[in-house]
């Protein structure tokens, strides 16, 4: 818009007659003033651009910074409030369906593909297929929540916050201490600390904006060969706002796993 007013504007002060040029020609400064101008406008009707730029970038990193910090507070109620929380409901949806339509094996499956096996190995396998699956069940990994119907029915920044906490590395040390047996070789579980994470930079381009992160205690610098590379959150730009997509390979982790070696009494 700024390029076409500008010319617009360039063609009509141009001399359309000898009378003009002559005029022209008597007032040199004018025609230089008119050139200068519009050489400045050219120049100017690039500034705006660069301005929404620069703040679409501060956003963006206002956004993701913010959200961290919430993160490392463990204030999930204000972590959850920069999640795009459509994005998450179509998650929760899609994988509750999923986790619908899994039906657990019986023993009449068992028996089923193998004839020759007796009933009562079957039921054991049954059994222990079941207690696995409660034990260690996808929604509940996800979202803190093991029935498809119960998470279904909880409201969304409900959900979006049990979604961020049950992803968040103190959560997942203890329960992978208690999974393990080693929680009591632990005095106090809830000063377990978290990885701050240190904003890189911010890359834009239209609604998407890609952040660039990593934790501060890598002690290798970004330089190193052996450093691993910057974690990247996702944010997407709706109602002149940027919202954080929800994806857990911002965290950076997929599980912790913690094995707790006893010592043999002495006999």
């Amino acid at each position: 818009m700024y390029r076409s007013l500008l010319a617009a504007w360039c063609w009509q002060v141009q001399p359309n007659s000898d009378q003009q040029r002559g005029i022209l020609r008597r007032q040199p400064s004018r025609m230089t003033a008119i050139a200068a101008l519009c050489g400045a406008c050219a120049v100017g009707a690039l500034v705006p651009s660069a301005r929404a730029q620069a703040v679409a970038d501060a956003g963006a990193l206002a956004v993701g910074t913010a959200f961290f910090k919430a993160i490392e507070a463990a204030d999930w109620k204000a972590a959850a409030s920069f999640l795009d929380l459509e994005v998450l409901d179509e998650m929760r949806r899609t994988q509750a369906d999923g986790a619908r339509r899994q039906r657990p094996s019986t023993a009449e499956d068992y028996m089923r593909a193998d004839t020759a096996l007796p009933r009562v190995v079957a039921e054991y396998y049954a059994k222990r297929l079941a207690s696995a699956a409660r034990s260690h069940g996808f929604l509940e990994q996800e979202f803190g929540v093991a029935d498809p119907d119960s998470l279904l029915a909880l409201p969304i920044d409900i959900v979006a916050q049990r979604w961020l906490e049950v992803h968040d590395e103190r959560w997942m040390t203890r329960q992978a201490l208690r999974s393990s047996g080693c929680s009591s070789a632990f005095a106090d579980t809830a000063t377990i600390p978290t990885s701050v994470q240190q904003v890189l930079g911010a890359i834009v381009r239209d609604s998407i904006a890609y952040l660039l992160h990593r934790p501060e205690h890598e002690g290798l610098s970004l330089k190193s060969p052996y450093a691993s590379p910057p974690l990247i959150m996702v944010l997407r730009r709706r109602r002149d706002n940027w919202w954080v997509l929800p994806s857990t390979q911002m965290f950076g982790m997929m599980g912790i796993s913690i094995h707790c070696e006893r010592k043999k009494q002495e006999r």
